[in-house]
């Protein structure tokens, strides 16, 4: 199990930031809907009271995040 962090990115309204807590790595931004198809639409309610939200994810659900394949557009940041 991963911890993963999500954020709204400053200035938006539809992209998310998705960091992983454990390591030190690049972020992954997504749409909020390409974030809540592969999160779960349920565990992103606490990031839009508060902006952010911390989540406990498996390995696959990590695999599926950083799958090139996925057809989810993304842009990868430096941390």
């Amino acid at each position: 199990m991963h911890r993963l962090v999500c954020r709204w990115v400053p200035g938006t309204f539809d992209r998310v930031r998705l960091q992983l807590v454990d390591l030190e790595q690049d972020a992954i931004e997504l749409t909020v809907d390409a974030a809540a198809r592969l999160l779960g639409r349920r565990n992103l309610d606490e990031m839009y009271l508060k902006g952010t939200v911390r989540l406990t994810v498996c390995d696959d659900t990590l695999k599926r995040l950083s799958n090139q394949e996925a057809n989810i557009p993304k842009v990868i940041l430096s941390a």
